[in-house]
């Protein structure tokens, strides 16, 4: 089995990232105070298979919250 590629996953990915970037440009602060949570769920549930390298799941989150 062939591991993903960054892009690979971040375009499966990207459902969840639009979420985050939509609650940012909205100053939804509930939303956003739970985003650790969130990227735990995704992890425990594999979800896109991210348990084969969550670090870039913090990677891309990271990149939407400290995008201006």
């Amino acid at each position: 089995m062939k591991m993903k590629t960054t892009e690979e996953f971040k375009q499966q990915l990207r459902p969840f990232l639009e979420m985050i970037r939509i609650a940012k440009s909205e100053k939804n602060k509930d939303f956003l105070d739970n985003v650790e949570d969130f990227k735990k769920l995704l992890i425990a549930r594999n979800i896109c298979g991210i348990n084969d390298n969550p670090f870039l799941l913090d990677k891309f989150v990271d990149e939407i919250i400290d995008e201006n």
